[in-house]
């Protein structure tokens, strides 16, 4: 699945909040601290994460970080591998078109119909779930350019006042 987007910053402000994320992630499934700085290609981390009375193991293995390509990041379960990533794909005029892609592939290769219907109803909520992050990134990132613009304002008003 991929999905794209034209984003309200550079590539550089998407990339930021795409490590910021990547960072809250591991250093809340850790439970340790980290440096930003240990992020880059060829981090890996496990998650273990409780599914009833099992425990999921995530094993996540960072092939790509880059501020001008973006990222690629496998995730390897139970069940298969997961690859999620965003390629940032042209910046323009204060813009940055982004490639938002996620693929799943299962362990055990079925092509029996109960696991078409699962794969159909996984690629609409990965769908979701990437228009909802690609919407949410758009927004923090207008809502700096807001800041910014609201503390320069105040910054000019108070050289004009004095």
């Amino acid at each position: 699945m991929e999905m794209y987007m034209l984003l309200s910053g550079s590539k550089a402000e998407v990339y930021d909040i795409v490590l910021d994320s990547l960072y809250y992630e591991v250093s809340q499934s850790s439970n340790k601290k980290i440096n930003k700085s240990s992020l880059k290609k060829g981090f890996k981390h496990t998650k273990h994460q409780k599914k009833g009375k099992h425990t999921v193991d995530y094993h996540y293995h960072l092939t790509e970080l880059d501020p001008e390509k973006g990222y690629n990041l496998k995730v390897q379960t139970n069940s298969g591998t997961i690859t999620m990533g965003m390629r940032f794909e042209s910046e323009e005029n204060g813009l940055c078109e982004v490639c938002y892609y996620e693929d799943f592939k299962a362990k055990v290769e079925e092509h029996g119909f109960l696991f078409k219907v699962s794969d159909f109803f996984y690629q609409r909520k990965i769908k979701r779930r990437a228009k909802r992050m690609l919407k949410e990134i758009d927004q923090v990132i207008k809502n700096k350019h807001r800041d910014a613009a609201k503390a320069a304002d105040e910054d000019s008003a108070e050289e004009n006042a004095s």
